[in-house]
């Protein structure tokens, strides 16, 4: 202000201050000036930085669009650990039960290669019928785990030795049993005589898989379930370090589904730290980016194992290294787990809970398996339902939806109407005025179709209203085009950015028989980015406003030789170049 004041009478250095108020401070102090514009700067690209990476962090794991094909998914994904091996004649019935009643649509169960065939050649298969035939009879999916070899085949196990049994196990339940999982925790030491052995597993895992599928034609193999580890030595491998050396050992062809175990341990299930050192739910997410770094992202992860522990009271052994709580927070954490894999992982399969029961003889052991653990259990000792049966119980018979992910476009979750054919192929309209409603869960749906050589059209409703992210016609339908001389297949969005929760979509033909028309469903759940636009936009007018700042207050500062030279620069250059 004091430029303001020199000179003149005091009427005209009034007039004056009042026309420079803003531009006299920044040329009495100019170094002050161009300072705070260039920490306007650094602070907003800083802000800028920490926003970015804070909307990664929380969104790790998601498809922001619609997600694309992985197989193995758009099934029901409730699953249980069990060994029903344990029960005798009178007591399978009411284990098979008890699991069908909690709406378990799963059951991942261990075929063990030492009780089947204890000496070369010398199957015996009883127990194992009674489970699979009473596994059937309640319409209940077994997941074949097939590991722990007898004493004669060695350890590690002979690759040939197990290939012969692996095929005489798909050949005999072939018919019942389409998942077959190769192994468990091989990426531990102790499963694979000291030390785990990415290339001595791919030699077992190629051959088995070459075994099952030439006695099973439809079979889909599982890899052995990774265990949660955090080294990279060579007794014991993280899950993606050893996913990796899988990779490099040419193990690709002889899997269709990655196993994962993401046990909760000491977080809950909203713990979004993805991290190798960390033990969480979220470390599915690391075997995730595996797959899609060597472009197999159409590879679903399972989850053979996960939960939370509640060790029960008078629980003998020590302390549990899984962590503990009480059953109320067991049985809250293990629901919302299965509903943040529907709402954010479409990549995510089958998820088993651990377990129903552990085996008898597991109760004396100082310092369990989870597997073995009292304090994962579903059913108690007393055989009495624990509070995490009854919350997965309520989950798993709710009103089920379409949550985010693939679907085919004949799934059970949609509702036909009229004369359509359903196929592998997708749904084939019959007549003109068929219909088709889909209930899902989410932000945006998309419909996958078929086109074809004649005049057709679909008409979409989404909650009762013209879908919105389609065309309208002049009676303000929308619609979608299903022709093209060519039979192309596009993805069409029906409906983006909706409040996420459920929705109802409906589909109308006019023609289009005879070429398949649906192909596939889509639902989305796309992370809510407007705060996260609207930061950055009111940072990037912050940086703009402290590089004029900069700028303009820079130009009155004396920088001496340097200056001159960058002010000599400055002016050599055109002015729409300046601006």
């Amino acid at each position: 202000m004091l430029c303001c004041l020199a000179g003149g009478t005091p009427a005209t250095r009034l007039a004056v201050c009042k026309g420079c108020c803003i531009i006299c401070p920044m040329k009495s102090k100019p170094l002050l000036f161009f300072v705070l514009g260039v920490l306007l700067i650094v602070g907003g690209v800083l802000s800028a930085v920490q926003i970015d990476a804070r909307q990664r962090f929380n969104t790790r794991g998601w498809e922001p669009t619609f997600p694309s094909h992985v197989d193995d998914t758009g099934m029901p994904r409730a699953c249980t650990n069990a060994t029903l091996e344990q029960y005798d004649g009178e007591r399978l019935p009411w284990a098979l039960d008890t699991i069908a009643e909690g709406g378990f649509v799963w059951v991942r169960q261990r075929f063990t290669w030492a009780d089947i065939e204890p000496a070369p050649g010398d199957f015996r298969w009883e127990a194992w019928d009674r489970i699979v035939a009473g596994a059937r009879a309640r319409d209940l999916r077994l997941i074949a785990v097939l590991d722990t070899a007898p004493a004669w085949a060695g350890m590690p196990p002979d690759p040939e030795a197990f290939a012969r049994f692996a095929r005489a196990l798909a050949a005999r339940y072939g018919n019942t049993i389409t998942y077959y999982q190769i192994w468990h925790n091989p990426n531990l030491g102790d499963a694979w005589g000291g030390h785990a052995d990415a290339y001595g597993y791919t030699e077992l895992l190629s051959q088995a898989a070459r075994a099952i599928r030439a006695a099973d034609p439809d079979a889909r193999i599982l890899l052995g379930s990774l265990a949660p580890n955090v080294e990279v030595g060579e007794r014991n491998y993280a899950e993606d370090v050893f996913l990796e050396m899988l990779y490099v050992a040419g193990a690709a062809p002889y899997f269709d589904v990655v196993a994962v175990q993401p046990y909760g341990f000491f977080t809950g299930p909203d713990d979004r730290r993805v991290e190798r050192d960390v033990l969480n739910l979220s470390r599915a997410i690391l075997v995730r980016e595996v797959l899609e770094a060597r472009g197999e992202g159409h590879k679903a992860v399972w989850s053979s194992h996960f939960g939370w522990n509640s060790k029960p009271a008078g629980w003998p052994g020590a302390a549990s290294i899984w962590g503990a709580m009480d059953d109320v927070t067991q049985a809250s954490y293990t629901v919302a787990a299965l509903d943040r894999a529907e709402r954010e992982w479409p990549w995510m399969g089958v998820m088993c809970v651990n377990g129903f029961q552990p085996r008898p003889e597991a109760t004396a052991r100082d310092v369990p398996d989870a597997e073995e653990h009292w304090g994962f259990a579903l059913v108690g000792p007393d055989n009495a339902p624990r509070a995490v049966y009854d919350a997965v119980q309520r989950w798993a018979t709710r009103a089920h939806r379409a949550t985010p992910g693939y679907y085919v476009a004949s799934t059970p979750l949609a509702a036909f109407e009229g004369a359509w054919t359903l196929g592998p192929e997708g749904a084939d309209i019959g007549q003109s005025g068929d219909r088709v409603t889909l209930a899902f869960e989410g932000t945006g749906v998309a419909l996958t179709v078929r086109r074809g050589p004649y005049r057709a059209f679909l008409f979409v409703t989404v909650d009762g209203e013209p879908a919105p992210a389609l065309p309208r016609d002049r009676d303000g339908r929308a619609y979608v085009v299903l022709y093209d001389p060519l039979a192309s297949e596009a993805t069409v969005p029906l409906a983006e950015h909706l409040p996420y929760g459920p929705h109802t979509v409906e589909v109308v033909a006019e023609r289009g028989w005879g070429q398949w028309a649906l192909v596939d469903w889509r639902v989305a759940n796309q992370p809510d980015i407007v705060a996260y636009r609207y930061g950055l936009a009111c940072l990037a007018v912050l940086g703009v406003a402290g590089l004029v700042l900069a700028i303009v207050a820079g130009r009155h500062v004396d920088w001496g030789a340097l200056g001159r030279v960058v002010s000599g620069a400055w002016l050599r250059l055109h002015e729409w170049v300046q601006v």
